[in-house]
């Protein structure tokens, strides 16, 4: 991990803070005048990176002279800009790792100094007796006033008790929203477990690392659910989680974070650590040899085929850049205080794999509806099947449906609206449905060498309304039809199978799918698609009327995190009375 962070990452963060302190407020990066727009954390995310640089660069060094006197410049040229929140504690941790360096003199001068410890506060966003977030600011922002106040303690700029009773507020909201499962729905009960519900826990962890304090006990245990969620999913290629919001490289650096930090709190077993730490490597490669891209000179997020959410739009490109940086080189000084970051990474890592079960399920929620999630391991195939909510503004997005996500087989559009791999029906009166968010009874059973998932949906997510717009809503239930869905995992192959029952007599009902991938020359046989070339070797459908397929050239609505899917199949039926139970299926063969 030295060879890569050295070689790849440091040069990249010199390469972008070299280029900031030349250009100032002109910054321009692929095209992007980073300045043009305001960046609400842009300030502290500059501050750290440009922290890492200096940590990492010895004294005697004949540019660190020039990094000293551009740090304060850079302060200087960013005072005035907003940088609240998570800007705020960004700003805090450079600040104190500067100090406990002995360099916070140098880089920072009185004035600049005095004018940040009234800007970075926690109170910024907390109001004051009350201990309560401003209206509209989440939840889990309690951590990030905790750390700013814990930060500003350590330095000298307030009493502990601010931080203390944060943490008080932010152990007591953990333990009533996670639930008996361990993982924090991002909603309030409509079931978005995603990136932010698995890497929670670790971040907070990180936070008590980062200033010397104690982690609390009922943390440690919370941590452990992560972890043991995330060993299934581990891979050859470093690739992470695969559905949700904000994945793409975020996704693949959840997974240091989280074994990084794990492993600084001493809950790993020796294999554990091994092979985390060789994971962790490939992460961090990957970064570097597949998410950069040397023509922009940036990580890339949003050019050649590949989509994130409007979130992380290309005005943030510098500060997409810094957060990742700070991510990665974040959980490499945890494995280099460890002893690690001097070893290449053995066979040993690929064997572990072998070891790990071939299908992991976790629950998130039960009530009045289910929440999980399964883990299928296929040789070099790793799946995963979300059973969640996307919850208001997600639900009706497919990087949140319920099918299985997998590298180069299935992936979701973020933010695009087409039924991917599940049927989607359009009623009459112009209501379109599809079974997204209302799970219950989910329940797995083994057959042999087949894995069989049983979901039922007594209510389907009405995704758009009869005036004919989307909306970004609270999912609402829509009972003239239920599914129940049977997925079956063998090895190569996967199957959907729905029964969808009308409630009560329907006509003039579309049924429709789509399945975007990336195999090619696709020619249809019958109800079956066969492809030339490509992970997915066959598609083939039942119960549906038509079906075509065609190629996809560089689409913007059929681009994944990953790069533009490649073809696209098409299944349709007209249903002129829908009074009676129908079956539709698709099986995917592919290679293992």
């Amino acid at each position: 991990m030295d060879d890569i962070v050295e070689q790849t990452v440091l040069p990249h963060l010199r390469a972008l803070i070299h280029k900031l302190d030349n250009e100032r407020l002109d910054f321009e990066l692929d095209g992007v005048r980073t300045f043009d727009k305001p960046h609400n954390f842009l300030p502290g995310k500059i501050a750290l990176g440009f922290s890492y640089l200096i940590l990492a660069t010895p004294k005697t060094a004949p540019e660190f002279d020039t990094y000293i006197h551009s740090y304060n410049d850079l302060a200087k040229m960013t005072l005035d800009m907003d940088n609240v929140k998570w800007g705020a504690y960004y700003y805090m941790l450079a600040i104190y790792r500067l100090q406990e360096a002995g360099l916070l003199d140098q880089v920072l001068d009185k004035d600049t100094l005095e004018i940040l410890k009234v800007k970075l506060d926690w109170r910024k966003f907390v109001s004051i007796p009350e201990y309560k977030l401003q209206e509209g600011v989440p939840t889990n922002y309690y951590g990030v006033a905790f750390s700013i106040a814990r930060l500003r303690f350590l330095m000298g700029w307030e009493t502990e008790a601010g931080s203390n009773k944060l943490l008080e507020i932010m152990l007591s909201h953990i333990d009533e929203h996670s639930g008996v499962y361990g993982f924090s729905d991002e909603t309030e009960g409509e079931g978005r477990f995603d990136r932010y519900s698995i890497v929670l826990i670790a971040e907070l962890c990180a936070r008590f690392l980062d200033t010397n304090a104690e982690v609390p006990k009922m943390l440690n245990e919370r941590m452990r659910k992560s972890v043991d969620f995330i060993l299934p999913l581990m891979n050859q290629t470093g690739a992470g989680l695969q559905y949700g919001r904000s994945i793409g490289p975020y996704g693949d650096g959840i997974f240091g974070e989280i074994l990084s930090t794990a492993a600084m709190m001493g809950i790993l077993s020796v294999e554990e650590m091994e092979a985390g730490y060789a994971f962790q490597t490939k992460v961090t490669e990957r970064l570097m040899n597949f998410w950069y891209d040397s023509e922009m000179q940036s990580i890339n997020f949003w050019e050649n085929g590949r989509l994130t959410d409007p979130y992380r739009n290309k005005s943030r490109i510098l500060d997409e850049n810094l957060s990742l940086i700070h991510q990665h080189l974040s959980s490499y000084n945890f494995w280099k205080q460890l002893g690690y970051t001097s070893k290449r990474p053995g066979s040993e890592f690929s064997s572990w794999l072998m070891t790990l079960p071939r299908y992991n399920f976790t629950w998130f929620a039960k009530g009045k509806y289910e929440r999980a999630h399964l883990t299928i391991r296929d040789n070099n195939q790793v799946i995963e099947l979300p059973m969640v909510g996307g919850g208001k503004g997600f639900h009706e997005i497919n990087s949140y449906f319920p099918i299985p996500y997998s590298i180069d087989m299935v992936q979701g559009s973020p933010f695009r609206r087409y039924p991917q791999l599940l049927p989607q029906l359009t009623l009459e009166d112009g209501v379109v449905v599809e079974p997204l968010s209302f799970f219950k009874s989910i329940r797995t059973e083994e057959e042999g060498s087949k894995l069989i998932v049983r979901i039922k949906q007594v209510e389907l997510d009405r995704v758009k309304l009869s005036d004919g717009y989307w909306r970004e809503r609270i999912p609402k239930p829509e009972n003239r039809i239920s599914v129940e869905t049977t997925y079956v995992f063998d090895s190569g192959s996967m199957t959907r199978t729905d029964y969808i029952t009308p409630n009560k007599p329907l006509k003039n009902v579309t049924l429709s799918m789509e399945f975007a991938g990336f195999s090619t020359d696709g020619v249809v046989n019958g109800n079956t698609v066969n492809y030339g070339d490509g992970v997915v070797q066959s598609f083939e459908t039942k119960g549906y009327q038509n079906i075509t397929v065609e190629p996809l050239e560089m689409s913007t609505k059929y681009a994944s995190p990953v790069g533009a899917m490649s073809s696209l199949v098409k299944v349709s039926s007209k249903l002129d009375n829908f009074s009676e139970p129908i079956t539709v299926s698709w099986t995917l063969n592919y290679q293992n």
